[in-house]
Parts: C-alpha cells; structure tokens; sequence
C-alpha cells in the first residue's frame, strides 16, 4: 500500500530547525542554508561505520539560500558536517534513550552532580571542559572536551597536544548517577600552532537524524551565525572557559 505523504516541524534553539517528510522514497538528508554562500561543504556521517557522505549542493530556488542534498543513503542515524568559510561545525548525538516520553527534565541538582562527576574525575589531560549537558528523566548525555599538553613519549619534531572530544553515557540508579558508556567524537594530535589557528565547534542539532523506513527523508535549517560560541568547541583566537557547562536541556 503507498505510504501517504506528510511533514512534522521540529522546533529546534540555537537558530536551528528541522523538519521530517515522508515521501515515497528512502534515503535522503537535504540541508538549507541561511543565508547563502556561508558553507563550503556539508557531509554527512554514519559513526557507526565511521562512513562520510559527501552532501552536493543543489539549485534551491530561492534568493538568500543554499540547499545540499544526498540521496540514497542506508538506513541509520548521522551527523551533519558542516564547513563554513570561518570554521568546522559538527554535529553530535546527545538524545537520550531508554526513558519515557514523559520523563521530567533533568533538575538542577542532577546538572550539578553530573558537573562534579565529570569535572572531577582523574586523567592524563590537563583541562576538561563541558561543552553540552542535556538529558531527561534518570538518563543523561555530556559532551566532554580533553585536552592534554603535558609531555609524552610519542615523537614529535615540533610541539603539540592531545585534543579528544567525546560523548559521556550517564544514568541515574538507586539515586546516584554514574557513567556507563562513552563514544568517541574527536581524537586529534595537532601541532600547538595549528590548534592556536583551528575553529571547530559543535551542534547538537545537526546529530542523531535518524533515516529508516518511518523517516525516509530528513530536512534541515541550518542558519549560520554571525560568530561561533567558543563554549560550544575551538575557535581561533577564543579562550574556551575553565570547565563551566555551556548548556543544559531537555
């Protein structure tokens, strides 16, 4: 039987909104972008099976934006990608699963303990700073940032540093929360000039579009802003903060 069309909005903060359609066919990510000429390139990326999906830009017929779009895609969950002319911006995962739809925001002293656990927690990096905190219910998701540049035996002819991001698994059992899975983001070893130069910051928004057969065909706004938030990641000339969450969220 054909499946009927049809569209959900999706309000979405920071600028940015998504919409879902259901067409006839499977497979696809198209991505708008306000206003035009500000992105460069967008891909499309299944962590999964770390496989990146170049995103072409297309004719979107209308003045003051651009549109990319990839059909074909298998089913799966991925981040967007997006280079801009001032910087990388990158999607990442921090939907929350295993909880009810109607589970509660995470309340204040739930923020509070998760901030304590992740900044206290002992490692080889110098600095550790939380860059998103959002979750509901007894379920919670931290983007965490490391960065180490102590020495270490690894060769090296000029200086450098470690610098990993990574997606912390937190859920609160018994009345205590504690860290079950982590997945990986970023794992670089840039040279200290290079990262000094480097603009990479992060976007909930643009992770977890999920394609299968309920969602063959994810759209998405991406308005560019005038200047990256250098809480949300690296950007060139920016002190990032001491380990302060940026945010937290439902």
């Amino acid at each position: 039987m054909p499946r009927a069309h049809g569209r959900t909005a999706i309000a979405v903060a920071g600028g940015l909104s998504c919409a879902v359609v259901c067409p006839l066919w499977a497979g696809t990510i198209r991505v708008r972008v306000v206003p035009a000429e500000q992105v460069r390139e967008v891909r499309a990326i299944d962590r999964d099976s770390e496989t990146a999906y170049p995103v072409a830009a297309v004719p979107s017929g209308t003045p003051g934006e651009d549109v990319f779009a990839k059909e074909g895609l298998p089913q799966g969950r991925y981040d967007l990608i997006v280079l801009t002319h001032r910087g990388r911006v990158e999607g990442v995962d921090l939907k929350v699963e295993g909880v009810p739809d109607d589970a509660p925001p995470l309340r204040e002293k739930d923020t509070k303990e998760i901030r304590r656990l992740v900044l206290g927690m002992t490692s080889f990096a110098d600095r550790r700073r939380i860059l998103f905190l959002k979750g509901r219910g007894s379920e919670a998701r931290v983007l965490v940032e490391e960065v180490t540049t102590r020495k270490t035996t690894l060769p090296s002819s000029v200086p450098f540093l470690v610098w990993r991001v990574e997606v912390w698994h937190y859920r609160k059992e018994y009345g205590a929360w504690d860290r079950y899975d982590w997945e990986p983001v970023v794992r670089r070893r840039p040279s200290v000039a290079d990262f000094e130069t480097t603009t990479w910051v992060f976007e909930p928004a643009l992770g977890g579009l999920t394609l299968d057969e309920d969602t063959p065909v994810v759209e998405v706004t991406y308005r560019a802003p005038g200047s990256f938030d250098p809480a949300a990641g690296v950007v060139a000339g920016a002190d990032g903060g001491k380990g302060e969450a940026r945010r937290t969220e439902e």
